[in-house]
């Protein structure tokens, strides 16, 4: 391991402001080297206003303790503006204290006189845009007088490129009772691809600093842990602070503080539900990704991750954590700054007025029809691939492409709603957009070509992290805190998207197919004695006829579509078939939903899968047959043979433990952790066995997960019940019923 180095050509693996006006950057050289470079650098925000009063407030900034230098530009205050604006544009000294000099500049402005841009942008990210760089690129790097000069040795629209040789360890702390700030360090346990150490023994400061040993030993460029940002990083810091050896305990490569233990988390709601964000552990020049705590690793693997933050432009820190709408927003707001767009602050671009009968007619959302409720043969799924995003890129949605302006006569406007489509310029979500799908597409070809099973991998990888963030592109539209967002441009997608429904309905309606289901982008359809050619040829039209991808995902043998859970109604988005070529497609069942217990999960997928078994005419008697099969689980739960951890049910919190009005399973659990020392808010998951469901006292209705000790016993009758709820979902379609003792709502 090297430091700041003087020049250095390799890949950028991480990078942070190391203090004010200041960048760190870690490369990893050809030559294995990890060297740390410092570049000055002074995050610009924009001041827009009357000119009068800008050239008056310069001379506040002239004293300014917070300025690092100041000048007049010519920017696009809005992405719809045909012309550029004169601004004040102000170099700060620390983007850390960005937010408070705003705050200072609205105050002077009576909070009416001027507006502030490009307030809020971590400054790592910024430096990013600025330098138009991204994580793992490729860069040779000399220092000058100015300032460090960057070369970019690679095409950032590559799709064939190489990451560096890394090394990854992966981190496990045990305690000597739960891992809990109270609890010694009992072991210490670092696993590399080849190796495994384990530390134990002895006092616990010299195991705790043996750990920082074996650490710069190692010298990894990541450290996976599970649970690192909620409970490990914090319980070691915990106890390197009780062992005193906190001056001595470092895990960045510059030998900087894991992050101070009092810092907190916070509870986010995201379309009214709940989520608790941990106070991340940002390292310095290696990166730590705590692997229960990562989305998009966690659905598409390293190559996946790597992907996105080198396509969106995000730091590999941010990127393992961050949503796909953060990540998705990354590349809307590198491609405002390259355009000379200035990004808002706080968003204040209001809805559109709207009379009560247009606003019913635009507040609609997808198109949605009834299923025809029960078990149906050979069944045709076509699925829109990427629906909404290739309508904004086909028909230029954008927020400022809604009614702009610019094209008050344009001839293109929205079905139903009659918003007019900007003619002159290319939105900016459609520019970004074409970027991602360009890239999807390819990697989807490529993935399909290559021989080579790892290349294969990690193509696949690549496009499926990309289908995640392209899924957000849509939300974000309507988000209320988009920095983009503009409700009649999400209001606009949806009306496309119900015409090619509508389009797709009737073009396989003119070819004799009988419509079952439609959902918004897909389609089930069925005509007597139609083949996979058919299918075919009906995808191939609604193509041609729309310009919009679709694909056939495959051919039912059957596919049963269930009644709602409350009514006696057709659900919209429940139903469970098999495919002619042996998958099982399962939505809305007990199976899918997280707080199902595993076994009892187990046990319908396995019910799912002996039915798939069967052919079209003997599926009645496959149904018979796998009911039979269930008596044996059935029979294990009552004579408590299922495994403790068979039997978990995992909740989320939707708000603050004892802001429960009623003293329902997961509040419980979590007052018994808060009881014992864990720290539990609302958006954080519990888990929790049910111990006697009908007991008086709420404390014994149910377990903690984290307190439940061997053979702790379990409520044989409840977890009956939801077993045979289990199986009652799959085998009523086909009149099967299995006696329940006594009906029961869902904890």
């Amino acid at each position: 391991m090297s430091c700041d180095v003087d020049k250095a050509r390799g890949w950028l693996l991480d990078i942070y402001q190391s203090g004010p006006g200041k960048i760190a950057l870690w490369l990893i050289t050809a030559e294995g080297r990890r060297v740390k470079l410092e570049d000055d650098f002074y995050p610009k925000i924009y001041i827009a206003g009357p000119l009068n009063h800008l050239k008056r407030l310069k001379q506040t900034l002239e004293v300014s303790q917070s300025v690092h230098a100041y000048r007049f530009a010519e920017k696009y205050v809005k992405p719809g503006d045909l012309e550029r604006t004169r601004v004040l544009e102000v170099e700060v000294l620390d983007q850390r204290r960005a937010v408070h000099f705003a705050r200072k500049i609205m105050r002077l402005g009576r909070f009416e006189r001027f507006e502030v841009y490009n307030v809020d942008l971590p400054a790592e990210q910024y430096y990013l845009y600025d330098h138009s760089l991204y994580p793992f690129a490729l860069i040779d790097v000399t220092r000058t007088r100015r300032g460090l000069w960057i070369q970019l040795l690679e095409d950032p629209s590559a799709l064939d490129y190489q990451l560096p040789p890394l090394r990854r360890v992966l981190l496990e702390v045990e305690a000597e009772g739960r891992l809990l700030p109270s609890e010694k360090v009992r072991r210490i346990i670092v696993k590399t691809r080849r190796e495994k150490y384990v530390l134990e023994g002895g006092d616990e400061a010299g195991l705790i600093l043996e750990f920082v040993k074996l650490l710069v030993k190692l010298d990894p460029d990541f450290i996976f842990t599970k649970g690192g940002d909620s409970t490990v990083l914090q319980y070691l810091t915990r106890r390197a602070m009780a062992s005193a050896v906190y001056r001595d305990f470092y895990l960045s490569r510059d030998k900087h503080f894991i992050c101070s233990s009092r810092q907190r988390g916070r509870t986010v709601y995201s379309y009214g539900r709940a989520y608790f964000i941990w106070p991340t552990h940002r390292l310095h020049g290696r990166i730590h990704i705590d692997l229960l705590n990562s989305f998009i690793l966690a659905n598409s693997g390293f190559h996946g991750l790597a992907e996105v933050a080198r396509t969106c432009r995000v730091e590999l820190h941010r990127a393992a954590r961050a949503g796909i709408g953060t990540i998705m927003s990354s590349l809307q707001l590198y491609e405002a700054i390259k355009s000379g767009v200035l990004i808002p602050w706080r968003k204040k671009e209001p809805e559109d007025y709207k009379d009560a009968l247009t606003l019913l007619e635009a507040d609609r959302g997808g198109l949605v029809l009834e299923p025809i409720r029960g078990v149906h043969r050979d069944v045709g799924e076509v699925d829109f691939s990427s629906m909404y995003p290739y309508i904004m890129l086909k028909y230029n949605i954008s927020p400022e492409t809604i009614n702009c302006q610019c094209c008050p006569d344009s001839p293109q406007l929205v079905p139903e709603l009659g918003f007019r489509v900007c003619q002159r310029r290319r939105g900016l979500i459609p520019r970004v957009l074409e970027v991602l799908l360009r890239r999807r597409l390819a990697y989807k070809r490529m993935a399909k070509e290559a021989e080579d099973p790892r290349l294969r991998k990690i193509y696949d990888r690549r496009q499926a992290a990309l289908k995640w963030v392209l899924v957000s592109c849509f939300g974000y539209l309507g988000y209320r805190n988009a920095k983009f967002g503009r409700v009649e441009a999400h209001q606009a997608v949806c009306a496309y998207a119900r015409e090619l429904l509508l389009k797709a309905i009737e073009i396989a309606e003119e070819r004799g197919f009988e419509v079952i289901h439609g959902i918004v982008d897909s389609l089930w359809v069925k005509k007597p004695g139609a083949s996979q050619k058919d299918y075919e040829e009906l995808t191939a039209q609604i193509h041609k006829e729309t310009r919009i991808p679709i694909g056939l995902e495959g051919i039912y043998r059957w596919i049963a579509f269930l009644r709602s859970r409350s009514t006696p109604t057709p659900a919209l988005t429940r139903y469970f078939g098999a495919f002619s070529d042996g998958r099982i497609k399962v939505r809305g069942l007990m199976a899918r939903r997280s707080d199902t217990p595993l076994f009892i999960r187990q046990v319908q997928e396995n019910l799912i899968k002996k039915l798939s078994e069967a052919t079209s005419d003997d599926l009645a008697l496959m149904a018979t047959k796998a009911l039979r099969k269930t008596e044996g689980a059935m029979e294990a739960l009552r004579k408590r043979l299922i495994p403790l951890d068979l039997l978990v049910v995992r909740k989320r919190l939707s708000k603050e433990p004892y802001d429960y009005a009623s003293q329902v399973h997961h509040a419980v659990a979590a007052k018994q952790l808060i009881a014992e020392g864990y720290e539990v808010h609302a958006g954080q998951l519990v888990r929790y066995i049910i111990t006697d469901a009908d007991a008086a006292r709420p404390q014994r209705r149910v377990k903690a997960w984290e307190l439940a000790k061997q053979g702790q016993r379990y409520d044989v009758e409840k977890y009956e019940q939801l077993l045979k709820r289990a199986i009652e979902e799959v085998t009523e379609p086909f009149g099967l019923k299995p006696h329940l003792a006594k009906q029961t709502t869902l904890f």
